[in-house]
């Protein structure tokens, strides 16, 4: 585990933190709100409930919610170009694409600014789990991601009591997670942050807020937002158990 550095602010009750006037900035491709987290730089220090970096994703011309999932996940943003390599570099590793240009036509490395709905395709689950693992060991960020868990849940099969007994414990060990759901209805990745007080916040690429959450409800969260896709996987990513 790293050392933790001091909060800026500690707060005791769920909230929720809008940036209705938090400007963006812009780093490495990356549109985001520059708001610190416990792990990561401190150079800029922002006052604020919800402590932890949120990138800014535009529904209409982009759909990588993994990707931005993923940077608030080791709460740094870099390139896509970056991470496309640690994608295109699994792909082929581990799950058999024969060529570069075979896997690059999988992910689609263009330059943020310049996509559209046509040029984006989906990645499972597996390879972003994979991208991050590269990431670590290459030391993009930190060696803490070198041996992410991933945990799939079958929403046609598990209750949500039967997820809860056995999610709420593993969430008790760690500070954060990737969720997602694959189903007929809808595919989507955001990132949960755990704070010092034990409130978990929910960061999603497509929304304008983060929500805090206490740790006892965070299941019943999950299960509010994706109980109805009763056809589909829930995906938890973990750094490590």
């Amino acid at each position: 585990m790293l050392s933790v550095p001091p909060e800026s602010q500690t707060h005791h009750l769920p909230q929720k933190f809008a940036f209705g006037k938090l400007p963006r900035k812009r780093l490495n491709g990356v549109e985001y709100y520059h708001v610190p987290s416990r792990f990561e730089s401190y150079e800029v220090v922002v006052k604020c409930s919800a402590p932890y970096l949120h990138a800014y994703q535009d529904a209409s011309t982009d759909n990588r919610c993994g990707y931005y999932a993923a940077l608030c996940f080791f709460g740094q943003p870099i390139p896509f170009s970056k991470f496309a390599r640690a994608l295109i570099h699994y792909l082929i590793k581990e799950k058999g694409i024969q060529s570069f240009e075979e896997a690059k036509a999988i992910v689609h490395t263009i330059e943020f600014g310049r996509i559209n709905e046509e040029t984006l395709h989906d990645v499972d689950v597996e390879s972003l789990k994979g991208a991050i693992e590269f990431l670590a060991n290459d030391q993009t960020i930190s060696p803490y991601f070198s041996s992410p868990s991933l945990f799939t849940y079958d929403l046609q099969k598990q209750s949500w009591t039967d997820i809860k007994d056995t999610l709420l414990p593993l969430l008790k060990k760690n500070d954060r997670a990737i969720v997602g759901i694959a189903s007929p209805f809808e595919n989507h990745l955001f990132c949960l942050r755990k704070d010092l007080m034990n409130v978990w916040w929910r960061v999603d690429s497509l929304l304008d807020t983060q929500e805090g959450i206490k740790e006892d409800q965070i299941v019943s969260e999950i299960q509010a937002l994706y109980g109805s896709y009763t056809q589909g996987l829930l995906f938890i990513i973990l750094p490590k158990i």
